[in-house]
């Protein structure tokens, strides 16, 4: 008799709420994959905000025991749907570089001969440059201004 008293709010389901606790049940026992055609929709905003709006909906206007089934049914669909058992096609794999054969005779070092490396021309720029701002020669220019020091008496040592 108190069995039948504690049990008392499974008589309160809806035949439908019944059939899509035992589907929601099911979902959580059983290792059930997803799609690979629902991935991307599960894991784009919309379909978060979709998942978000049906466990609302069902806190709010249905059986407290079926919400918090959806919640955990949610949840394992989010984790199922960002698993890798949601194996790869072969074709989704990145593209690798090829491998470029090493030629044989590649540890012979190259000649230091003026044959080997042609003279390139000096170009425009480079004389410009050479002539206007020359590189590696110093030498101090007398000015006729000092430099201004502030007095550093009474300023401690750092």
């Amino acid at each position: 008799m108190k069995l039948v008293a504690a049990l008392g709010w499974i008589k309160r389901l809806t035949l439908m709420e019944i059939l899509v606790s035992v589907v929601f049940v099911l979902y959580i026992v059983l290792p059930i994959t997803t799609p690979r055609a629902l991935v991307p929709l599960v894991q784009s905003p919309l379909g978060l905000v979709a998942i978000f709006l049906i466990v609302l909906y069902l806190f709010l206007f249905a059986h407290p025991l079926l919400a918090i089934l959806y919640l955990i049914v949610a949840y394992l669909l989010l984790r199922r749907s960002s698993s890798p058992m949601v194996s790869p096609k072969k074709s989704d794999k990145p593209p690798t570089l090829p491998t470029i054969p090493i030629p044989e005779n590649s540890h012979i070092p190259m000649s230091t001969s003026s044959a080997a490396a042609p003279s390139i021309p000096q170009t425009l720029e480079e004389d410009v440059i050479s002539q206007m701002a020359p590189v590696g020669q110093s030498g101090f220019v007398q000015t006729s201004f000092l430099p201004v020091a502030s007095s550093t008496s009474g300023a401690s040592a750092i």
